[in-house]
């Protein structure tokens, strides 16, 4: 466990999936920010492993999914506000790995014509309220 208001920033990628419930997560890690303080995490918008527990072994179970209206209620739940959002990926990230670059390359050309409701994953950047005091 940590102190309240011990850190300035948090990230925590390829956390958020595990959590049925976001505000839960949201509440802790926020507990432990300062005033001004961020986080940093990612959700995704579908994946097949929130059906099936694909590859158990090396992935793990299921995965909850959580929409964009969802994480901002979980925000504005936990007292934390919104800084910045974005979407990308129209497959896994793992997919992506095991496709040759000018594949890749493509799917990133396709990606930006899509309507972003099409893309697989969001990242996004919550503060707690307050402003940053400076430490000596």
């Amino acid at each position: 466990p940590f102190a309240s208001d011990s850190f300035d920033a948090v990230a925590g990628l390829r956390l958020a999936f595990h959590f049925a419930n976001l505000a839960e997560l949201l509440k802790s890690v926020g507990s432990v920010l300062r005033p001004g303080g961020r986080f940093v995490f990612d959700t995704y918008r579908w994946s097949p492993r929130a059906i099936v527990a694909l590859a158990t072994r090396q992935w793990g179970g299921k995965v909850h999914v959580h929409s964009a209206s969802t994480v901002e209620a979980a925000v504005k739940q936990a007292g934390l506000r919104i800084a910045d959002h974005t979407s990308c990926f129209l497959f896994s990230p793992y997919v992506y790995r095991l496709l040759p670059l000018p594949l890749v390359r493509g799917l990133g050309l396709v990606e930006k014509r899509l309507p972003e409701s099409a893309r697989l994953r969001d990242f996004w950047c919550v503060e707690k309220p307050g402003s940053v005091s400076m430490r000596s």
